[in-house]
Protein backbone atom coordinates (compact mmCIF):
# COMPACT_ATOMS: atom_id res chain seq x y z
CA UNK A 1 0.00 0.00 0.00
CA UNK A 2 2.71 2.89 0.50
CA UNK A 3 4.54 1.27 -2.12
CA UNK A 4 1.19 2.14 -4.39
CA UNK A 5 1.14 5.41 -2.73
CA UNK A 6 4.70 6.50 -3.23
CA UNK A 7 4.05 5.44 -7.05
CA UNK A 8 1.35 7.77 -7.55
CA UNK A 9 2.74 10.27 -6.08
CA UNK A 10 6.21 10.08 -8.13
CA UNK A 11 3.64 9.31 -11.54
CA UNK A 12 1.94 12.84 -10.24
CA UNK A 13 5.67 14.72 -9.54
CA UNK A 14 6.60 13.34 -13.25
CA UNK A 15 3.91 14.28 -15.01
CA UNK A 16 3.84 17.83 -13.45
CA UNK A 17 7.36 18.33 -14.52
CA UNK A 18 6.36 17.67 -18.16
CA UNK A 19 5.32 21.41 -18.62
CA UNK A 20 1.53 19.84 -18.94
CA UNK A 21 0.46 21.36 -15.38
CA UNK A 22 2.04 22.85 -12.48
CA UNK A 23 1.19 20.57 -9.26
CA UNK A 24 1.97 21.32 -5.57
CA UNK A 25 0.54 20.25 -2.00
CA UNK A 26 1.41 20.86 1.18
CA UNK A 27 0.31 20.60 4.67
CA UNK A 28 0.38 22.83 8.33
CA UNK A 29 0.00 22.15 12.02
CA UNK A 30 -1.64 24.21 13.92
CA UNK A 31 -2.04 24.18 17.73
CA UNK A 32 -4.26 26.80 19.63
CA UNK A 33 -4.38 27.18 23.42
CA UNK A 34 -7.01 29.57 25.53
CA UNK A 35 -7.95 30.22 29.04
CA UNK A 36 -10.18 32.46 30.46
CA UNK A 37 -12.06 32.80 33.95
CA UNK A 38 -15.12 32.58 32.38
CA UNK A 39 -14.92 29.39 29.91
CA UNK A 40 -11.57 28.00 31.19
CA UNK A 41 -9.47 25.56 28.81
CA UNK A 42 -9.80 25.36 25.31
CA UNK A 43 -6.90 23.69 23.42
CA UNK A 44 -7.27 22.28 19.38
CA UNK A 45 -4.98 20.34 17.21
CA UNK A 46 -5.23 20.94 13.57
CA UNK A 47 -4.14 19.09 10.56
CA UNK A 48 -4.26 21.29 7.43
CA UNK A 49 -3.65 19.66 4.05
CA UNK A 50 -4.07 21.39 0.67
CA UNK A 51 -2.95 20.65 -3.08
CA UNK A 52 -2.88 23.12 -6.14
CA UNK A 53 -3.14 22.40 -9.47
CA UNK A 54 -2.99 24.60 -12.39
CA UNK A 55 -3.06 23.97 -16.07
CA UNK A 56 -0.30 25.05 -19.01
CA UNK A 57 -2.22 27.98 -20.34
CA UNK A 58 -3.56 28.96 -16.67
CA UNK A 59 -6.91 28.29 -17.45
CA UNK A 60 -7.88 25.78 -15.16
CA UNK A 61 -7.05 26.15 -11.20
CA UNK A 62 -7.89 23.20 -8.92
CA UNK A 63 -7.38 23.77 -5.08
CA UNK A 64 -8.44 21.11 -2.47
CA UNK A 65 -8.02 21.76 1.43
CA UNK A 66 -9.30 20.91 4.38
CA UNK A 67 -8.96 20.46 8.17
CA UNK A 68 -8.75 17.19 10.55
CA UNK A 69 -8.97 18.77 13.94
CA UNK A 70 -9.22 17.48 17.59
CA UNK A 71 -10.37 19.77 20.08
CA UNK A 72 -11.35 19.82 24.02
CA UNK A 73 -12.95 22.37 25.88
CA UNK A 74 -13.83 22.73 29.40
CA UNK A 75 -17.05 24.19 28.76
CA UNK A 76 -18.51 21.32 27.13
CA UNK A 77 -21.32 19.72 28.96
CA UNK A 78 -21.43 16.55 27.12
CA UNK A 79 -17.89 15.88 24.62
CA UNK A 80 -14.77 16.84 26.42
CA UNK A 81 -13.10 16.39 23.14
CA UNK A 82 -14.30 16.71 20.03
CA UNK A 83 -13.09 15.57 16.20
CA UNK A 84 -13.90 17.84 13.76
CA UNK A 85 -13.10 16.50 9.67
CA UNK A 86 -13.95 19.70 7.78
CA UNK A 87 -13.69 20.36 3.81
CA UNK A 88 -12.28 24.07 3.45
CA UNK A 89 -11.54 26.24 0.56
CA UNK A 90 -12.21 23.51 -2.43
CA UNK A 91 -12.89 24.76 -5.44
CA UNK A 92 -11.76 24.55 -9.60
CA UNK A 93 -11.64 28.16 -11.26
CA UNK A 94 -11.97 28.64 -15.10
CA UNK A 95 -11.01 31.88 -16.70
CA UNK A 96 -11.31 31.62 -20.37
CA UNK A 97 -10.56 35.07 -20.95
CA UNK A 98 -8.38 37.84 -18.26
CA UNK A 99 -12.12 39.50 -18.29
CA UNK A 100 -13.99 36.12 -17.04
CA UNK A 101 -13.51 34.21 -14.00
CA UNK A 102 -15.76 31.04 -13.23
CA UNK A 103 -15.80 29.55 -10.02
CA UNK A 104 -17.15 26.18 -8.57
CA UNK A 105 -16.98 24.48 -4.75
CA UNK A 106 -16.55 25.54 -1.27
CA UNK A 107 -16.28 29.38 -2.23
CA UNK A 108 -14.74 31.69 0.73
CA UNK A 109 -17.31 34.83 0.23
CA UNK A 110 -17.54 38.25 2.31
CA UNK A 111 -19.31 41.54 0.77
CA UNK A 112 -17.85 44.39 0.22
CA UNK A 113 -19.05 46.41 3.22
CA UNK A 114 -18.54 43.63 5.55
CA UNK A 115 -22.01 43.47 7.08
CA UNK A 116 -24.19 40.52 5.67
CA UNK A 117 -22.36 37.39 5.17
CA UNK A 118 -18.53 36.08 5.51
CA UNK A 119 -16.88 32.67 5.37
CA UNK A 120 -16.55 29.41 3.15
CA UNK A 121 -20.14 28.59 1.42
CA UNK A 122 -21.07 25.74 -1.56
CA UNK A 123 -22.17 27.11 -4.83
CA UNK A 124 -21.47 28.70 -7.79
CA UNK A 125 -19.45 31.88 -8.92
CA UNK A 126 -19.08 34.23 -12.04
CA UNK A 127 -16.80 37.23 -12.35
CA UNK A 128 -16.91 39.53 -15.48
CA UNK A 129 -14.93 42.85 -16.40
CA UNK A 130 -17.04 44.95 -18.65
CA UNK A 131 -14.94 47.93 -19.20
CA UNK A 132 -14.28 49.68 -15.82
CA UNK A 133 -16.66 47.30 -14.03
CA UNK A 134 -16.52 44.08 -12.29
CA UNK A 135 -19.65 42.31 -12.31
CA UNK A 136 -20.24 39.65 -9.48
CA UNK A 137 -22.74 37.03 -9.66
CA UNK A 138 -22.95 33.96 -7.15
CA UNK A 139 -25.25 31.01 -5.54
CA UNK A 140 -24.37 29.43 -2.23
CA UNK A 141 -26.01 26.64 -0.27
CA UNK A 142 -25.09 26.22 3.54
CA UNK A 143 -26.46 22.87 4.36
CA UNK A 144 -23.48 20.63 3.96
CA UNK A 145 -21.23 23.26 6.25
CA UNK A 146 -19.90 22.92 9.82
CA UNK A 147 -22.53 24.38 12.05
CA UNK A 148 -19.77 25.87 14.32
CA UNK A 149 -17.63 27.07 11.79
CA UNK A 150 -20.61 28.34 9.54
CA UNK A 151 -21.88 30.38 12.48
CA UNK A 152 -25.43 31.11 11.17
CA UNK A 153 -28.00 31.69 14.08
CA UNK A 154 -30.84 33.62 12.09
CA UNK A 155 -33.92 32.48 13.74
CA UNK A 156 -34.30 30.05 16.96
CA UNK A 157 -34.05 26.93 15.12
CA UNK A 158 -30.63 28.08 13.57
CA UNK A 159 -29.32 29.02 17.30
CA UNK A 160 -30.78 25.71 18.92
CA UNK A 161 -29.03 24.02 16.22
CA UNK A 162 -25.69 26.19 17.01
CA UNK A 163 -25.72 25.08 20.43
CA UNK A 164 -26.04 21.03 19.84
CA UNK A 165 -22.81 19.54 20.32
CA UNK A 166 -23.77 16.43 18.17
CA UNK A 167 -25.30 18.76 15.38
CA UNK A 168 -22.39 18.76 12.52
CA UNK A 169 -24.25 20.37 9.52
CA UNK A 170 -25.23 24.11 8.97
CA UNK A 171 -28.96 25.13 8.63
CA UNK A 172 -30.31 24.69 5.20
CA UNK A 173 -30.50 27.95 3.27
CA UNK A 174 -29.63 29.25 0.15
CA UNK A 175 -28.16 32.68 -0.60
CA UNK A 176 -28.09 34.55 -3.76
CA UNK A 177 -25.34 37.11 -4.53
CA UNK A 178 -25.04 40.04 -7.45
CA UNK A 179 -22.29 42.93 -7.17
CA UNK A 180 -21.10 45.71 -9.17
CA UNK A 181 -17.54 46.83 -8.94
CA UNK A 182 -16.11 50.35 -9.77
CA UNK A 183 -12.43 49.87 -8.71
CA UNK A 184 -11.35 53.48 -10.14
CA UNK A 185 -14.97 55.49 -9.26
CA UNK A 186 -14.90 58.58 -8.97
CA UNK A 187 -11.02 58.76 -9.08
CA UNK A 188 -7.98 56.56 -8.98
CA UNK A 189 -7.78 56.58 -5.46
CA UNK A 190 -11.31 55.68 -4.43
CA UNK A 191 -13.59 52.54 -5.22
CA UNK A 192 -17.52 52.00 -4.90
CA UNK A 193 -19.25 48.43 -4.52
CA UNK A 194 -22.60 48.02 -4.18
CA UNK A 195 -23.99 44.42 -3.65
CA UNK A 196 -27.44 42.78 -2.87
CA UNK A 197 -27.55 39.65 -1.05
CA UNK A 198 -30.42 37.17 -0.32
CA UNK A 199 -30.59 34.19 2.08
CA UNK A 200 -33.67 32.06 2.04
CA UNK A 201 -34.43 29.52 4.38
CA UNK A 202 -35.25 26.17 3.01
CA UNK A 203 -37.16 24.39 5.93
CA UNK A 204 -40.89 23.33 5.33
CA UNK A 205 -43.52 25.96 5.01
CA UNK A 206 -45.50 24.63 8.09
CA UNK A 207 -42.65 25.72 9.92
CA UNK A 208 -43.27 29.12 11.87
CA UNK A 209 -39.43 29.29 12.45
CA UNK A 210 -39.12 30.51 8.68
CA UNK A 211 -36.64 33.32 8.28
CA UNK A 212 -35.62 34.76 4.97
CA UNK A 213 -33.41 38.35 4.71
CA UNK A 214 -32.58 40.21 2.02
CA UNK A 215 -29.17 42.92 1.97
CA UNK A 216 -28.68 45.91 0.14
CA UNK A 217 -25.02 47.74 0.60
CA UNK A 218 -22.75 50.35 -0.20
CA UNK A 219 -19.60 49.88 0.41
CA UNK A 220 -16.93 53.47 -0.30
CA UNK A 221 -12.50 53.36 -0.11
CA UNK A 222 -10.31 56.21 -0.72
CA UNK A 223 -7.16 56.28 -0.22
CA UNK A 224 -6.57 60.48 0.01
CA UNK A 225 -3.03 60.06 0.56
CA UNK A 226 -0.27 57.66 0.42
CA UNK A 227 -0.42 55.36 4.07
CA UNK A 228 -4.04 56.52 4.48
CA UNK A 229 -6.87 54.19 4.06
CA UNK A 230 -10.50 55.49 4.69
CA UNK A 231 -13.61 53.23 4.21
CA UNK A 232 -17.31 53.66 5.06
CA UNK A 233 -20.42 51.50 4.00
CA UNK A 234 -24.39 50.88 4.73
CA UNK A 235 -26.48 48.26 4.53
CA UNK A 236 -30.32 47.77 5.14
CA UNK A 237 -30.98 44.20 5.73
CA UNK A 238 -35.33 43.24 5.58
CA UNK A 239 -36.29 40.24 7.27
CA UNK A 240 -39.71 37.67 7.02
CA UNK A 241 -39.84 35.96 9.84
CA UNK A 242 -43.05 34.78 11.58
CA UNK A 243 -45.53 36.89 9.95
CA UNK A 244 -42.95 39.93 11.26
CA UNK A 245 -41.38 41.84 8.17
CA UNK A 246 -39.47 44.26 9.49
CA UNK A 247 -36.04 46.22 8.16
CA UNK A 248 -32.72 46.75 9.75
CA UNK A 249 -29.94 49.47 8.69
CA UNK A 250 -25.96 49.32 9.34
CA UNK A 251 -23.28 51.04 8.90
CA UNK A 252 -19.35 50.94 9.40
CA UNK A 253 -16.97 54.25 9.44
CA UNK A 254 -13.09 53.74 9.73
CA UNK A 255 -9.43 53.98 8.53
CA UNK A 256 -5.77 53.18 9.45
CA UNK A 257 -2.24 54.94 8.83
CA UNK A 258 0.31 53.42 7.89
CA UNK A 259 2.96 56.22 9.97
CA UNK A 260 5.48 57.50 8.06
CA UNK A 261 9.23 56.65 9.28
CA UNK A 262 10.92 53.85 9.81
CA UNK A 263 8.83 51.78 13.06
CA UNK A 264 7.05 50.09 10.08
CA UNK A 265 3.88 51.14 12.69
CA UNK A 266 0.07 51.21 11.68
CA UNK A 267 -2.87 53.41 13.58
CA UNK A 268 -6.32 51.80 13.37
CA UNK A 269 -10.13 53.09 14.03
CA UNK A 270 -13.11 51.82 13.55
CA UNK A 271 -16.89 52.41 14.53
CA UNK A 272 -19.34 49.90 13.37
CA UNK A 273 -23.26 50.47 14.05
CA UNK A 274 -26.45 48.36 13.81
CA UNK A 275 -29.98 49.35 14.13
CA UNK A 276 -32.10 48.02 17.40
CA UNK A 277 -35.66 47.81 17.66
CA UNK A 278 -37.34 51.01 17.04
CA UNK A 279 -40.79 50.24 16.12
CA UNK A 280 -43.07 47.94 14.04
CA UNK A 281 -40.70 49.00 10.98
CA UNK A 282 -37.51 49.51 11.53
CA UNK A 283 -36.00 46.38 13.96
CA UNK A 284 -32.72 44.90 14.63
CA UNK A 285 -30.14 44.42 11.98
CA UNK A 286 -29.54 40.73 11.50
CA UNK A 287 -26.29 39.73 9.25
CA UNK A 288 -26.83 36.08 8.08
CA UNK A 289 -23.52 34.89 9.49
CA UNK A 290 -22.37 36.09 12.97
CA UNK A 291 -19.75 39.08 12.83
CA UNK A 292 -18.04 39.21 15.98
CA UNK A 293 -16.41 42.62 17.35
CA UNK A 294 -14.63 41.74 20.04
CA UNK A 295 -11.15 40.03 21.15
CA UNK A 296 -12.79 38.54 24.71
CA UNK A 297 -16.46 40.20 24.42
CA UNK A 298 -17.21 39.19 20.74
CA UNK A 299 -21.83 40.31 20.44
CA UNK A 300 -22.77 40.11 16.93
CA UNK A 301 -23.50 43.08 15.00
CA UNK A 302 -27.22 42.76 15.88
CA UNK A 303 -28.30 45.76 17.89
CA UNK A 304 -25.05 47.47 18.73
CA UNK A 305 -22.67 49.94 18.36
CA UNK A 306 -18.62 48.95 18.31
CA UNK A 307 -15.60 50.85 18.33
CA UNK A 308 -12.10 49.50 17.73
CA UNK A 309 -9.33 51.52 17.38
CA UNK A 310 -5.28 50.39 18.11
CA UNK A 311 -2.01 50.63 16.99
CA UNK A 312 0.56 47.63 15.64
CA UNK A 313 4.13 48.42 14.94
CA UNK A 314 6.94 46.23 13.30
CA UNK A 315 10.02 46.86 16.37
CA UNK A 316 12.50 43.97 14.18
CA UNK A 317 12.66 41.71 11.47
CA UNK A 318 9.41 39.20 11.45
CA UNK A 319 7.80 40.62 14.87
CA UNK A 320 4.45 42.03 14.89
CA UNK A 321 3.41 43.92 18.44
CA UNK A 322 -0.57 44.98 18.22
CA UNK A 323 -2.34 46.53 21.10
CA UNK A 324 -6.18 47.28 20.75
CA UNK A 325 -9.19 48.17 22.54
CA UNK A 326 -12.90 48.15 21.76
CA UNK A 327 -16.10 49.95 23.34
CA UNK A 328 -19.72 48.75 23.02
CA UNK A 329 -22.86 50.08 23.29
CA UNK A 330 -26.44 48.35 22.68
CA UNK A 331 -28.59 50.30 20.48
CA UNK A 332 -31.99 49.41 21.98
CA UNK A 333 -32.48 47.65 26.02
CA UNK A 334 -34.82 44.88 24.54
CA UNK A 335 -32.96 42.80 21.96
CA UNK A 336 -29.26 42.20 22.93
CA UNK A 337 -29.07 39.06 25.40
CA UNK A 338 -26.67 38.01 27.70
CA UNK A 339 -26.75 35.95 30.74
CA UNK A 340 -25.19 38.31 33.38
CA UNK A 341 -26.97 41.31 31.72
CA UNK A 342 -29.37 43.73 33.84
CA UNK A 343 -33.00 43.00 33.11
CA UNK A 344 -33.85 46.28 34.88
CA UNK A 345 -30.80 48.20 33.35
CA UNK A 346 -31.50 51.43 31.02
CA UNK A 347 -27.72 51.50 30.49
CA UNK A 348 -26.54 51.18 26.44
CA UNK A 349 -22.81 51.07 27.77
CA UNK A 350 -22.17 46.92 27.82
CA UNK A 351 -18.15 47.88 28.40
CA UNK A 352 -14.60 47.95 27.18
CA UNK A 353 -12.16 45.41 26.67
CA UNK A 354 -8.55 45.68 25.49
CA UNK A 355 -6.21 43.19 23.71
CA UNK A 356 -2.30 43.02 23.33
CA UNK A 357 -0.96 40.25 20.96
CA UNK A 358 2.76 39.33 19.65
CA UNK A 359 3.36 37.53 16.42
CA UNK A 360 6.66 36.08 15.58
CA UNK A 361 7.49 34.79 12.35
CA UNK A 362 11.62 33.40 12.54
CA UNK A 363 11.20 31.18 9.63
CA UNK A 364 8.92 31.60 6.57
CA UNK A 365 7.63 28.08 7.91
CA UNK A 366 7.09 28.84 11.82
CA UNK A 367 4.95 31.23 12.70
CA UNK A 368 3.67 31.67 16.86
CA UNK A 369 0.88 34.27 18.33
CA UNK A 370 0.54 35.13 21.82
CA UNK A 371 -2.40 37.45 23.30
CA UNK A 372 -4.39 38.38 26.75
CA UNK A 373 -6.33 40.95 27.76
CA UNK A 374 -9.64 41.24 29.48
CA UNK A 375 -12.96 43.23 29.29
CA UNK A 376 -14.77 45.08 31.69
CA UNK A 377 -18.40 44.92 32.06
CA UNK A 378 -20.16 48.26 31.41
CA UNK A 379 -23.73 49.35 33.37
CA UNK A 380 -25.65 47.67 31.48
CA UNK A 381 -24.54 44.47 33.00
CA UNK A 382 -25.40 43.40 37.05
CA UNK A 383 -23.40 44.20 38.86
CA UNK A 384 -21.80 41.35 40.40
CA UNK A 385 -20.53 40.39 36.67
CA UNK A 386 -17.27 39.83 36.94
CA UNK A 387 -14.52 41.43 34.38
CA UNK A 388 -13.22 38.54 31.80
CA UNK A 389 -9.86 37.52 31.30
CA UNK A 390 -8.85 35.91 28.31
CA UNK A 391 -4.78 34.26 27.43
CA UNK A 392 -4.56 32.54 24.36
CA UNK A 393 -1.65 30.86 22.50
CA UNK A 394 -1.13 29.60 18.71
CA UNK A 395 2.11 27.76 17.23
CA UNK A 396 1.44 26.95 12.81
CA UNK A 397 4.29 24.85 11.22
CA UNK A 398 4.12 24.84 7.34
CA UNK A 399 5.65 21.68 5.46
Amino acid sequence: MKNMKRAIVFALFAFSCTGLFALDFGAALAGHAEYSNYTKGKYAINLLPWLSWVNKEGSIDVYVSANLGVTYSDSRKLHKWKFIPDLKRTQITFSPTGKIDLEAGRLRFADNAGLAASGLFDGLRASFIVGPTRLKAAAFYTGLLNAESASITLSKSDSKEYADEDNYFAPRRIMAVLTMELPSFPTERSSLSIEGVGQFDLRKKVSKDRLNSEYVMVNFSIAPISGLNLKTSFGAGFVQYEGDNHIGFAATLGGNWAVPGRLRDELFLTGRWSSGAINDTIGSYLPVTIHGQGKIFNPNLSALMAINGGYSILPIKNLLLKAEGNVFFRTDTTTFREAELDRDSKSRFLGGEFFVSLMWAPLSDIMANVGGGMFFPGGAFKNTAKNHWLITGTLIVSF
